[in-house]
Parts: C-alpha cells; sequence; structure tokens
C-alpha cells in the first residue's frame, strides 16, 4: 500500500514510449531536441492512459472514507421495540414468564401473580468500511503529478 504502483507503471510507461519511438521514428535522423521532446510528449499521453485508472481507485476510497465520516446514525428515544416478526431489520424479542399460585384449596384460587420479563437483543451492526487499494498514493501526489503532466503535455503537443 504504497507508491510502488505508481512508479512501476511510470517506468514501464517510460519503457512503452521509447519502444514506440525506436520503432516507429526515425530518431537517428532527426535532431536530439526533436527525438527527446517527442519522447517526452508520447510518454505523457500515455500516462494519462495508464495512470487514469490508479488515480480513480484511489478517488473511490477517498470518497468512501468521507461517506463513512458524515454518516450518523440517529434513533429516536421514543421508538416503539420492534416485535421481532422478522420484519424488524434483525432485532430479537425474548419473553419469560414466572407463574406464582397461591392459596390453592380445592377448588379455588385466592390470588394468582403472573409476571412477565420482555428483553429486546439487538445484533451487533456489521462493519462498514472502505476496503483500501493496493494501488493507494497518499493524498496530494495525483493532484501535482496530473498538473505537471497536463501542462507538459499541452505544451509539447501544441
Amino acid at each position: 500500500m504504497s507508491v510502488g504502483p505508481l512508479v512501476v507503471e511510470v517506468l514501464l510507461t517510460f519503457l512503452v514510449a521509447a519502444v514506440v519511438l525506436c520503432r516507429y521514428g526515425n530518431w537517428y535522423r532527426h535532431h536530439l531536441v526533436v527525438t527527446v521532446s517527442v519522447l517526452v510528449a508520447w510518454y505523457f499521453s500515455m500516462l494519462i492512459v495508464f495512470i487514469l485508472p490508479l488515480d480513480v481507485s484511489n478517488t473511490i476510497y477517498e470518497n468512501c472514507l468521507q461517506d463513512l465520516k458524515e454518516q450518523t446514525i440517529v434513533k429516536p428515544s421514543n421508538a416503539a421495540l420492534p416485535d421481532g416478526d422478522g420484519g424488524d431489520g434483525g432485532n430479537y424479542t425474548l419473553m419469560a414468564a414466572d407463574l406464582t399460585i397461591e392459596g390453592v384449596d380445592g377448588t379455588n384460587i385466592t390470588s394468582l401473580n403472573i409476571t412477565t420479563t420482555t428483553t429486546t437483543t439487538t445484533p451487533p451492526a456489521p462493519q462498514v468500511g472502505c476496503l483500501k487499494p493496493w494501488s493507494f498514493v497518499p493524498a496530494g501526489v495525483f493532484p501535482v503529478f496530473w498538473r505537471v503532466v497536463y501542462w507538459t503535455s499541452q505544451f509539447l503537443t501544441w
């Protein structure tokens, strides 16, 4: 989880641009300044294509982190307890009854006490998190990178 994938892609893109220039350009006949400027122009143009997926995965991860930070779950204090029928998002209700009969003399019951205890449990919420991409690059690298690549490409391809 470092800048390793970015460095590998930058170097491989340079190799691809150099091989393409060597194969399709007649770099022996041209002046050195022309050859180097074409190499840099092609290299930066190819960088845009190859580095864009890294930037997209980085942006999705950073947006996910921002969304998690902004999420708040507020449960109103006067909410009714769920009935545990399965349609309440996984809450379970456990009911227990305690029956006490006193004063049984033949067929008459003089007092009857029934105590009911209700316990509601909610399973822990699933851990919602953001999976860090294997190609994660620290914040601030891509904006500088894109400025250099964009403006150099504009200058060299005009």
